[in-house]
């Protein structure tokens, strides 16, 4: 399982119809698909260049002919991608967003930075806690504890971080971007060996698969719990007064 890079894309499956397979062979190389954009102008001319001056190769049609297109107006809207030698920067994971809401590439930006502050950082905040007790745990003498941590090490290893070039067991033994304190631009000025035990936890989640995330929290929950007893244990501890008062 790997946690992905996701692009966000109206029209963003019509790429495959285009360019098949995310392997594209040349004559001397294999070039994958490493990003794709969508252009979208008043005119072929102007939604092409969005594409063009920003890199991309061009699919040379417009993809919102015909019934059913996402834009009740006549825009022209086109699809642009980019190639990279390096298997590592292939894309393997492509998600579609719903875009009949009319949303435009700056409305997302300013929704996600939204739901960003109100949604997922009290949601880190959440996962830092339970990784310092999967740290601690991890390096623990107690051998219960440090065995519910070996199990989560093997579990997390299995989740693949493309940004870091690392899995999660590793990563998240170390101090995360948030932990450090550091803003965006220091971390993508981070060397590779340094981003290789760095992550950023909040970008992590916002762009990982949700089962893989959701898969995260609970091996972090099971491995968190420092008391010997069992939560179900100290559940029938509390009895239905402690209950209803939780």
């Amino acid at each position: 399982m790997r946690i992905t890079r996701i692009v966000f894309s109206a029209l963003l499956a019509l790429v495959l119809a285009f360019i098949g397979p995310a392997r594209v062979f040349a004559e001397t190389q294999t070039l994958y698909i490493s990003d794709v954009m969508v252009g979208v102008g008043e005119s072929a001319d102007e939604a092409k260049k969005a594409l063009t001056d920003a890199g991309f190769t061009v699919l040379d049609q417009n993809v919102n002919e015909g019934a059913g297109s996402v834009y009740k107006t006549e825009k022209f809207v086109y699809v642009g991608y980019k190639t990279t030698t390096d298997a590592d920067e292939a894309i393997t994971d492509l998600s579609v967003m719903n875009m009949n809401g009319g949303y435009s590439f700056a409305d997302y930006e300013v929704l996600m930075n939204k739901y960003r502050d109100s949604q997922i950082r009290p949601f880190v905040d959440n996962f830092i806690a339970a990784i310092k007790e999967y740290r601690a745990n991890y390096n623990s003498e107690n051998e219960a504890n440090r065995a519910k941590a070996e199990y989560a090490y093997t579990v997390l290893s299995r989740i693949y971080n493309d940004d870091c070039k690392n899995d999660m067991a590793q990563l998240l033994l170390n101090p995360s971007k948030e932990e450090l304190g550091m803003s965006d631009k220091q971390y993508k000025n981070l060397t590779p060996e340094k981003k290789k035990i760095t992550v950023d936890l909040t970008t992590s989640l916002m762009q990982g698969n949700a089962q893989v995330v959701l898969l995260m929290e609970q091996t972090l929950a099971a491995a968190a719990d420092t008391n010997e007893t069992t939560w179900l244990e100290r559940l029938s501890e509390l009895g239905p007064e402690g209950l209803s008062d939780k």
